[in-house]
C-alpha cells in the first residue's frame, strides 16, 4: 500500500504544484475551483483510490500514517500561501479550508453532488483572512 500512497501523493502535488502562490483570495478560490474540478473530474479514479484508502485506514493505523504525511505536505503548502496572503491563523485555516475541501470532494464523489463548492470555498477563505 505504501507504493500506492506516494504515488497518488506524487499525483497531487504535481497537481497543486510546489509553486502554488496566489497573490489574492480571489486567486486562493480559483485554484481550490481548478484542483476540486481536476480531482473530481479527469483525476477521480485516483480521488477515488485515495478515498478508499482513508477508509481503510481507520482500522489499520500503519496506512494512517503513510497518509498523515502527503497530507501535511499539501496543508503546508495551503498554510504558505494563507501566510502570504495574512491570515491571522494561517495553521487553523488550511485546515479549515482543507476539511471544506475534502467534504466537498466526499460529496461529489460518494453522492454525485453537484453542488458548486465556490460559495463555500470562498467563505472560508474570505473568513481566514479578515
Amino acid at each position: 500500500m505504501s507504493g500506492v500512497v506516494a504515488r497518488l501523493a506524487e499525483i497531487d502535488l504535481a497537481q497543486v504544484g510546489v509553486a502554488f502562490a496566489p497573490t489574492s483570495p480571489d486567486e486562493f478560490v480559483d485554484a481550490l475551483c481548478q484542483a476540486f474540478e481536476h480531482m473530481t473530474g479527469p483525476g477521480r479514479a485516483s480521488t477515488t483510490a485515495r478515498l478508499t484508502l482513508f477508509m481503510e485506514a481507520g482500522h489499520t493505523p500503519a496506512l494512517r500514517e503513510l497518509l498523515a504525511r502527503p497530507r501535511a505536505s499539501m496543508e503546508a503548502v495551503g498554510t504558505v500561501a494563507l501566510a502570504r496572503l495574512g491570515a491571522r491563523d494561517p495553521q487553523a485555516a488550511a485546515t479549515a479550508i482543507g476539511a471544506c475541501f475534502e467534504g466537498h470532494v466526499v460529496q461529489r464523489i460518494a453522492l454525485h453532488d453537484d453542488t458548486d463548492p465556490r460559495p463555500t470555498f470562498e467563505l472560508v477563505v474570505r473568513a481566514a483572512l479578515h
